[in-house]
């Protein structure tokens, strides 16, 4: 009974690591001067990858990503406020390429609909204040405006834009009556409707750093940020509410927020589970060897 309850102890904790290989969220936070384009993993810690460009232009834009062709998509603007869409992979900063010059006012959200191989993101339009649905076609070099959104959507203050592949539907989140993101929407590009759901936390909190969904869990994932610049992960569902999950520091509040479904675990898990099998294989012949 004593050499299995050690074995079973084993296989635990090699599942236990082997958890750390699901989903992971990337986002994109601050560099050393506050400019948004440090690329980081989320899992139970941040974790700082690379930073992407040169400081001239902050990713804040959104952020997504096509297992297609196994790269993230961000959206950056530069100091004369001209939005472009780029492409890069977790091979670092070198891969980093530019896509498509979207024009100017993309600043609230980015998201990939694998069905029909687009992606959509938000125009906000400061003359008149509105903010547009648009679908870029990567294939087709094109961005077509779908849908007005209306007020609320502002990129500087809003959080992000995700895409739910079980129902087809889009969710966004926009500024409530005070101008704090916290209203949930979805959007149906069917009948180009935008619904108002429900509204996350009390208001004392934005949930302006990025909004995904997981199609494993059901979870949406959104950041939110106090008046202090902390920054917070959040889970929630159709159902409402908010929970914290992770703080994740200061300066996610720039609409970036991704995961990968099919992730590849990181070289710390890789080395935890080698280690684990090998530990496995050494227990088990010496059971044999004293039987």
């Amino acid at each position: 009974m004593m050499r299995r309850g050690r074995n079973c102890a084993v296989l635990i904790w090699i599942a236990a690591v082997s958890l750390q290989a699901g989903p992971l969220l990337y986002s994109i936070g601050p560099d050393n001067n506050g400019v948004p384009r440090n690329f980081s993993s989320i899992s139970n810690t941040v974790n700082s990858l690379f930073n992407l460009g040169d400081g001239s232009a902050g990713f804040n834009g959104g952020l997504t990503y096509d297992s297609a062709d196994s790269s993230f998509y961000a959206i950056a603007n530069d100091g004369a406020g001209n939005s472009t869409l780029n492409a890069f992979t977790l091979g670092g900063a070198g891969t980093l390429s530019q896509v498509l010059s979207l024009g100017s006012g993309f600043t609230s959200g980015l998201t990939y609909d694998p069905a029909d191989g687009k992606f959509y993101a938000i125009l906000h339009d400061g003359a008149s204040g509105h903010s547009f649905l648009d679908r870029i076609s990567v294939q087709g070099l094109s961005v077509t405006s779908i849908l007005d959104l209306g007020l609320g959507f502002d990129g500087l203050f809003a959080g992000g834009l995700t895409f739910d592949t079980q129902n087809g539907l889009l969710y966004v989140l926009s500024v409530d009556n005070n101008g704090v993101s916290r209203v949930f929407s979805s959007i149906n590009t069917g009948n180009n409707t935008v619904t108002a759901l429900f509204s996350l936390g009390d208001g004392s909190v934005a949930f302006n750093g990025g909004l995904v969904f997981n199609p494993c869990n059901g979870l949406f994932y959104a950041i939110s940020n106090d008046d202090q610049g902390n920054s917070t992960l959040n889970s929630f569902n159709l159902g409402g509410g908010a929970l914290s999950l992770l703080a994740l520091g200061q300066g996610f509040n720039n609409v970036g927020l991704t995961l990968v479904q099919s992730a590849v675990p990181e070289p710390s898990s890789v080395i935890l589970v080698a280690a684990s099998l090998i530990a496995l294989t050494r227990l088990r012949r010496n059971t044999r060897s004293r039987e």
